[in-house]
């Protein structure tokens, strides 16, 4: 929020004057204008992340499908899964039976860890919500009453006087 806020500070003061100096107003147009570029693309993101999810299940469907596969037993039907459960069973004592059984299973962990994961990506995505929120609540006030802060801010840097004020033009100029 203070990089956004000194980033848009000459935005701010040249609508502050459009306005007659009302800064909270400019301060609340430029953080409700913030808000609206960083979240107006996330609904276009999240249709194009659903359509290419929807594409991605039916494309495995329609696999599924055309290979006659109508349950986890029909995995054996297929030639190069068959092979390899030979292979297997000519060099250790297994058979068809335990590696149907050990796929299952591993199917089963596997599904287990993406409902864990998706409960993480729910977690992180209100986490960044969250700090979404609190950012635009603090542009405001940067925006807003950042033209006092400064001078404050400055002070507590702890260098002479001379380096802070070289420091504060190199901040600016980059």
């Amino acid at each position: 929020s203070m990089l956004l806020a000194l980033l848009l500070f000459p935005a701010h003061q040249a609508l502050g004057r459009r306005l007659g100096g009302r800064h909270a107003l400019t301060a609340l147009l430029l953080t409700l204008l913030t808000a609206i570029v960083l979240i107006a693309p996330l609904p276009l993101l999240a249709v194009a992340f659903a359509k290419q999810a929807k594409d991605l299940f039916g494309r495995v469907q329609q696999t599924v499908a055309e290979s006659g596969i109508s349950g986890a037993g029909d995995l054996l039907d297929i030639p190069i899964v068959s092979r390899a459960i030979r292979w297997a069973s000519s060099i250790a004592p297994v058979d068809a039976e335990q590696i149907h059984g050990w796929l299952m299973s591993g199917l089963q962990t596997l599904l287990q860890g993406l409902v864990a994961v998706s409960g993480a990506f729910v977690v992180g995505a209100l986490n960044a919500l969250v700090a979404l929120a609190i950012m635009l609540f603090l542009l405001f006030f940067f925006l807003r009453d950042g033209d006092r802060m400064l001078p404050t801010v400055v002070r507590l840097i702890p260098m002479r006087p001379a380096l802070r004020a070289e420091l504060v033009d190199h901040v600016a100029a980059v």
